[in-house]
């Protein structure tokens, strides 16, 4: 049986694992072969965090959009290392295709 995620690591509106892995077909992304990312996994710039975030509680991408009232589009979200690892992102940016 397996642990259940801490809440910590959950998002605070509707519960979901916020590091849930999704495989993809593998690709090089940012000069590194990747074959799977992170679903909820994401950073999004300061003014749309501050307007439609939970402060320091983690959200998940369905449910920020929810708070938004529309979907992330790619200049939404902060070019960092934890977006680069976000399976919207890179399929906004490089096509990245689910297996």
């Amino acid at each position: 049986m397996g642990r259940k995620p801490k809440p910590e690591n959950c998002c605070a509106d509707c519960g979901e694992y916020i590091f849930k892995f999704v495989d993809i077909i593998p690709q090089i992304i940012n000069g590194k072969l990747v074959d799977f990312l992170a679903k909820n996994y994401f950073m999004v710039k300061k003014n749309l965090w501050e307007k439609f975030g939970n402060g320091d509680k983690m959200l998940c991408i369905n449910c920020f959009e929810k708070r938004m009232g529309r979907s992330l589009e790619i200049e939404d979200f902060l070019y960092c290392e934890a977006t680069l690892g976000n399976l919207k992102f890179c399929k906004l940016k490089f096509g990245v295709i689910e297996e």
